[in-house]
């Protein structure tokens, strides 16, 4: 067998006391940092939980003045809910700013935010700082709105045109007017009907086209009707109707459109909340383009809008409007520096969250 040799009596497999200390020197050198790391990282996570808190009071404070409709409302909060007002823009005044302190607990927390309405960031004219109100999807594809949106109509009226009078021509000519020919002078007339179903609640709505062409070498005037789409809905619940069409060309010219809904169809009372939008589509038309809208029987009493600024009148009025705008008075950055309750020296150091919002009215 063989023997593993000793020395001084020690196995060799042994550690002497001088490397156990160097390997607890080593150890000891590699753990504090460790240690160190942890120990930052509480400190930090708590750190965080207290910015968290005092931005979620900030935020508190900021919604409840969200609640008022106006800023004067804000500028007489003081002695309301914990609120203190310390300086107010004058009156109405688009410029300077309202200084406001509110008292907030958050988690078992107390604070104080400072607020500032700064009107100077934002100064509202006629023109600026307006709400757009466009309508709704949801509202444009409900049961109470039937929707006729044109796709190829007017390539298919052109063409059908172009084969009436390739027909009507003797076998010994040749046809030399083209389809762009026709679609430069071609007319139409966009008519929108109501009829109703016997014995039905519903109502047939149709949207449809009727083309006009003139040949200039014999007089005869050629017609095409083409039809964008026929929709059926209830009559008591009818609200909307949204017709989504393309200019005709890119001229000025006047779009014809014809309404007919008999009386027996709808009474005056349901023709009366009836809207009728009138969408053109991109591209928009060249300047001089303009809507001539006729109307017949219960149509009279619909209220007509359209997307297009200029509008002849015939038979009914028109609201160029469809997309509205509603003119806010002032405009405001509203900023909420967030302090431990009692603090009195206000900077960066003592500074627990910042956050803020923009307000119109």
């Amino acid at each position: 067998m063989k023997m593993k040799k000793k020395c001084c009596g020690l196995s060799r497999d042994a550690f002497s006391l001088v490397e156990v200390i160097i390997a607890i020197a080593v150890l000891a050198v590699l753990i504090i940092p460790t240690l160190a790391y942890f120990s930052n990282a509480s400190v930090f996570t708590s750190k965080g939980k207290e910015s968290q808190r005092a931005e979620v009071a900030g935020q508190t404070a900021l919604e409840e003045l969200q609640k008022y409709g106006t800023f004067e409302e804000i500028e007489a909060l003081d002695g309301v809910n914990d609120w203190t007002v310390e300086a107010t823009a004058p009156p109405g005044s688009t410029g300077g700013e309202t200084l406001l302190t509110k008292e907030i607990q958050e988690d078992g927390e107390e604070y104080q935010a400072k607020i500032k309405v700064d009107y100077d960031s934002y100064k509202a004219t006629a023109d600026r700082y307006n709400d757009y109100k466009v309508p709704d999807i949801k509202q444009v594809y409900s049961e109470e709105t039937a929707v006729f949106p044109e796709t190829d109509q007017t390539d298919v009226g052109v063409m059908e045109i172009y084969g009436k009078i390739e027909n009507s021509l003797p076998d010994d000519v040749d046809m030399t007017l083209t389809t762009d020919d026709i679609k430069d002078d071609v007319t139409r007339t966009l008519y929108l009907e109501a009829s109703e179903i016997p014995g039905k609640t519903l109502i047939n709505i149709k949207a449809y086209y009727k083309y006009r062409y003139t040949l200039a070498s014999t007089g005869t005037t050629y017609e095409s009707e083409v039809a964008i789409k026929t929709v059926q809905r209830e009559r008591d619940s009818l609200e909307r109707i949204y017709v989504f069409y393309k200019a005709l060309r890119n001229a000025p010219y006047e779009e014809e459109i014809d309404v007919n809904i008999p009386i027996t169809v709808l009474t005056t009372a349901q023709a009366s909340k009836l809207n009728i939008f009138f969408v053109v589509q991109k591209p928009k038309p060249a300047s001089g383009y303009t809507l001539d809208i006729t109307a017949h029987d219960a149509a009279l009493q619909a209220s007509y809008l359209s997307n297009f600024q200029k509008s002849t009148l015939t038979s009914v009025s028109v609201n160029p409007e469809l997309v509205k705008t509603e003119t806010q008075r002032r405009i405001a950055k509203i900023s909420a520096d967030v302090y431990d309750l009692g603090e009195t020296t206000f900077n960066e150091s003592t500074l627990r969250a910042h956050v803020e919002l923009t307000k119109g009215e």
